[in-house]
């Protein structure tokens, strides 16, 4: 287990920004969405920020890193102030894994586009910044029959 947790630790690390930023966007969404609903808790205790040190458990935090299952501080929600506790409640619920996917689709788009700049640099044609995409200045075919 340690040799593993040896050769992994250069992942490890590099997944370090990605889980912190997860699980605090995740519980700021929470107090985001309680706040709007009309609780103040978690406003004032300080829990709609993107610090880590406000969310993160350190027992969770490390499972999360080596399990990639993990959890943070539950953020603290009074139903007295909502106007309709069971559905406000249920919507401040919601709100981490609604985040959770946010990230998710965020994270998919932003890998998208650096896969297609990469690709288009290693597809690159010298003088022609269109790349891949130049429009052809004369269509037919080659000697070899391929269409030019």
């Amino acid at each position: 287990m340690f040799s593993s947790l040896i050769e992994n630790l250069p992942i490890i690390l590099l997944g370090l920004p990605a889980v912190l930023l997860a699980l605090s966007f995740h519980e700021m969404c929470h107090a985001f969405a309680a706040n709007k609903l009309g609780d103040p808790t978690a406003r004032s205790l300080g829990r709609m920020t993107l610090n880590p040190f406000k969310h993160i458990d350190p027992i969770g935090f490390i499972c999360m890193l080596l399990f990639h299952f993990g959890w943070a501080n539950p953020v603290p929600i009074n139903t007295r102030y909502f106007k309709k506790p069971r559905r406000d409640m249920a919507l401040s619920s919601a709100a981490g894994p609604l985040s959770n996917l946010l990230l998710g689709i965020i994270s998919a788009l932003v890998l998208r586009l650096a896969l297609f700049c990469l690709w288009m640099r290693r597809h690159r044609h010298p003088g022609n910044p269109a790349g891949p995409f130049r429009q052809r200045r004369h269509s037919g075919y080659g000697a070899d029959g391929c269409l030019d």
